[in-house]
Parts: C-alpha cells; sequence; structure tokens
C-alpha cells in the first residue's frame, strides 16, 4: 500500500512539460484503490495519471493515447503483465519505458522484470519518495532520449557497418 501521506514537492521537483503539457503515465493496476493513491502520487510531481484495471483495457488506451510512461503489476486478473511488457518494448514502435510495480519481489520476479524489459521495479507497499524518484529518473532519461537526434546513442554517432 502506497503510503496516503501527502506531501507537496518545490517546483524544482516537477517533471518538465511535453509538448506544452505535463508527462503522462497509464496506470495499469487492478486495484482501483492503488490505482488512486498512485494517480495523486504521480501528480504531485507534475504526472498526468490515468488508470486502468486490465491488461485488455491498457491495449484499448495505448492504441489511442501516447504515453511518457507505463506503471504496471504483472499479476493480472486477464493475463501476463510480463508479456505486455515484452510488446512494450520490443514490438511497439513507441519504445516507452514501464516501470513493474508488485507484491512480488523475489530475485526470480526481478530477473524475469528485467528480461521483459522493465526500465524500473519496485516493490509494493512502496514509499511516496522511492516512487517519486524511480518515475523521475525514468521519465527524465526517456524524454532526454527522445530529444536525441536519428541515428544517435549514448550522445554518441551509431557505428555503421558497411
Amino acid at each position: 500500500r502506497l503510503s496516503t501521506r501527502l506531501i507537496q514537492p518545490d517546483e524544482d521537483s516537477r517533471l518538465p512539460l511535453v509538448a506544452g503539457r505535463p508527462p503522462r503515465a497509464l496506470l495499469v493496476e487492478p486495484s482501483p484503490s492503488v490505482r488512486s493513491q498512485l494517480a495523486v502520487a504521480l501528480r504531485q510531481i507534475g504526472v498526468d495519471a490515468e488508470g486502468v484495471g486490465s491488461l485488455g483495457q491498457a491495449e484499448d488506451v495505448l492504441a489511442m493515447r501516447t504515453y511518457e510512461l507505463v506503471i504496471m503489476e504483472p499479476r493480472q486478473p486477464d493475463g501476463d503483465g510480463f508479456a505486455m511488457l515484452r510488446r512494450l518494448k520490443h514490438e511497439s514502435p513507441l519504445r516507452m519505458p514501464v516501470i513493474v510495480l508488485s507484491a512480488r519481489s523475489g530475485i526470480l520476479d526481478l530477473a524475469k522484470a528485467a528480461w521483459a524489459g522493465s526500465s524500473g521495479y519496485l516493490g509494493k507497499p512502496v514509499t511516496l519518495s522511492a516512487l517519486h524518484a524511480t518515475v523521475r529518473r525514468v521519465v527524465s532519461r526517456h524524454l532526454r532520449q527522445q530529444q536525441r537526434p536519428p541515428g544517435r546513442r549514448n550522445g554518441r554517432p551509431a557505428e555503421v557497418s558497411t
């Protein structure tokens, strides 16, 4: 369970705007109360958050709208969240970052998330400071990568073999 004590971070801790709007996050979490708590916590750092309760709903929403971040509980009522994570990371042209938020945090769970391509892993219950720090790190990295010219990796020109 996320701590419900609300703190007001200073303006410097808010994420930068994306095309004149706050960054957007999709929360894929079966529990309505956890979705609500996450949305409130993310709004504190300037992230607009929308939540869905299943993988099917997430697929529908992702087909209609773009997000800078997905936060996902891998255990879903309608399927395997890790399979969806692999599709988002490896098949989607958007390659948006995904943070796994799970009550399970064993070494096998962490390995499965890493293998599927997660950008971060948070165990439940998560502290507000850990959530904010992870989201800031992952979204900031994603936005920096989006600003790089095509053909550049890690700030250097991509190697081309002839």
